[in-house]
């Protein structure tokens, strides 16, 4: 995945309300290779960290505002 559609798909499922924790293990099994016959590919130790700068609001305030971007 390219670095854009990494953060679509992270936009994407904070705007449908899912917790940052599952959108981390969401986005670990779309990374991984379904065959590590593959080059190598998906197959490397990974590692992902959503960073939500919620300035003091609520994360249903981020929310609410990826929602409007969908």
């Amino acid at each position: 995945m390219t670095n854009e559609e990494v953060s679509d798909f992270v936009r994407m499922r904070i705007g449908s309300g899912m917790e940052p924790e599952e959108i981390c293990e969401d986005l670990m099994t779309r990374c991984l290779a379904p065959d590590c016959q593959m080059g190598g590919l998906g197959c490397d130790n990974m590692t992902v960290v959503i960073v939500c700068f919620l300035h003091g609001n609520p994360y249903s305030s981020l929310v609410n505002k990826c929602a409007l971007l969908q």
